[in-house]
């Protein structure tokens, strides 16, 4: 009964979470969608996603463990992307051929932060972090 109650009272929350969680995309477009090296989740025409993970791509020559590095030590957490099934051992036996999409999100990929514990602030904290680290890793 208490894990039902708990379960249902964040049910009601639910619509605050998804609204929080599309401003944080937005704060992350609002700050880093100039920069050429970075490419953005993108949503189909016609949903409305959640972004469980603001999640994107860091391309040319940017380096996602340099970034996740750098991020680090001014105290940013992030995540990579997930690892394509077929690349893991249980998996692999049922890869039915390449997957050059899959396999290119998770060598550029890159989620920031995106909790609901989270505020403007701080996202944004986090997005002016990663902009100054790209455009470090640029003069280097």
């Amino acid at each position: 009964n208490l894990e039902a109650a708990l379960g249902l009272a964040q049910l009601q929350r639910l619509p605050g979470f998804l609204e929080k969680k599309r401003d944080f995309v937005g704060a992350y477009r609002e700050i880093l969608d100039d920069l050429p090296q970075v490419r953005f989740q993108q949503a189909p025409e016609g949903s409305l996603p959640s972004w469980w993970l603001p999640s994107m791509t860091l391309e040319g020559t940017a380096s996602v463990s340099s970034a996740q590095e750098a991020l680090r030590e001014r105290g940013v957490p992030t995540r990579r992307v997930f690892q394509p099934l077929p690349a893991l051992p249980q998996f692999a036996p049922f890869a039915k051929g390449t997957y050059p999409v899959a396999e290119h999100l998770f060598a550029r990929g890159l989620n920031l932060p995106g909790s609901t514990c989270n505020d403007d602030g701080m996202i944004r904290f986090a997005a002016e972090a990663l902009r100054r680290v790209l455009a470090e890793s640029d003069q280097s």
